[in-house]
């Protein structure tokens, strides 16, 4: 399915993403959202979160994907790099190549603050071009991740994941959640260092 396609079905669906307008040559104009990119992290917002991904997950479910080449292939090429330029990272995250990704169904992989939008209660999310075949799981801990969430912090974990299970597709539990948080926090870390030269924020993940 496109990311056009996918954007429209989740915005009859109710979800509130961003429509494409115009495409050339590989440029896109999308609608844009009304609100503001989350700073200070309340209960309110992992809450909101929640609901917005069981609402995702219960769209994509429908829409199955048989490959994870896609991150197996962006493993291999930074842990190559991390073992030429920064060894000392590299034997910490090269247990990643050894990780295996059950596949679900369309994932957006990437919901980070960066990529949500509040209007006062109500959250929009954007950003659809890295979403790819993946877990569920994963991709509620990459979320709980990029919205600041430690795995000690099990209050906002539980608060997550008592509003998703509610309505979601398949329940996961909290040991399921806190496992794929510490693979996703060892993933991002790699990216960071190998997209970014970034140890600093690789440091911070690990």
């Amino acid at each position: 399915i496109s990311k056009e396609k996918l954007l429209q079905q989740l915005y009859i669906a109710g979800l509130n993403v961003p429509l494409c307008l115009e495409e050339k040559n590989n440029w896109y104009l999308y609608t844009k959202l009304e609100g503001e990119q989350p700073t200070h992290i309340k209960s309110f917002h992992i809450l909101t979160l929640a609901r917005f991904m069981s609402k995702l997950h219960s769209q994509t479910k429908n829409t199955p994907c048989t490959s994870n080449s896609m991150i197996e292939t962006q493993v291999t090429e930074a842990l190559k790099y991390t073992k030429a330029n920064y060894y000392a990272y590299y034997k910490k995250l090269e247990f990643l190549k050894y990780v295996t990704h059950v596949e679900d169904y369309l994932i957006h992989g990437d919901i980070f603050k960066d990529n949500t939008i509040f209007n006062n209660k109500h959250i929009g999310v954007i950003d659809f071009i890295d979403s790819s075949c993946g877990s569920f799981s994963f991709d509620i801990a990459v979320a709980l991740i990029g919205f600041d969430v430690k795995v000690y912090n099990t209050y906002a974990i539980n608060i997550f994941l008592n509003a998703y299970n509610q309505h979601a597709p398949k329940k996961i539990s909290k040991r399921t959640i806190i496992q794929k948080m510490k693979t996703a926090s060892h993933f991002y870390a790699l990216k960071r260092i190998h997209t970014y030269k970034n140890t600093f924020r690789a440091k911070e993940l690990l």
